[in-house]
């Protein structure tokens, strides 16, 4: 995604052209993170729980990192928004202002998926975002859709490392 987003910013100049490929990006970008989150679940799911916590652990939706963070914050001790570190590979932690970023580009994916990019109340509700009105058509910037990657990118290392480094397997 990362090749095509460069791809795209040195060589397409058509707008329109340009806007589709940036909302794909944001479209596809949690569509992508979701099978890899599923697969390093598999890991957590080698872990001794109760039959309720893995229908819960199973049941989690990555599409959803807030809430995703949350529970495995609260059941694991790892998370999406930070890797505590360790002698081989450095702390990592998302911060604060990407957060809020983060959760007005998953709010707009859901936009984009769902309500053809328009803007309906519970969008402004959920996103925080005070850029729009209600009614309008989002736009995806270059820079939102790079930026946006780059985060979901983050949230999946910080996962990954979390589960294969963070526990005494």
């Amino acid at each position: 995604m990362l090749d095509r987003w460069k791809h795209t910013d040195q060589n397409i100049t058509d707008r329109n052209a340009r806007k589709e490929v940036w909302e794909d990006l944001t479209v596809k970008s949690v569509s992508a993170f979701e099978p890899f989150a599923k697969h390093v679940r598999l890991k957590l799911r080698l872990l001794p729980m109760t039959a309720r916590r893995r229908k819960q652990l199973d049941d989690l939706n990555f599409q959803k990192p807030f809430a995703a963070n949350e529970s495995l914050s609260q059941w694991f001790d790892v998370g999406l928004l930070e890797w505590p570190g360790n002698a081989n590979v450095p702390k990592r932690t998302i911060p604060p202002d990407e957060v809020a970023f983060i959760k007005k580009m998953v709010q707009r994916r859901h936009i984009l998926i769902h309500n053809h990019g328009i803007v309906d109340q519970e969008y402004l509700d959920l996103s925080g975002d005070t850029s729009l009105a209600l009614g309008e058509r989002l736009r995806i910037r270059s820079a939102e859709a790079k930026r946006f990657l780059d985060r979901v990118r983050e949230m999946g290392l910080n996962l990954l490392d979390c589960v294969e480094q963070g526990f005494d397997w």
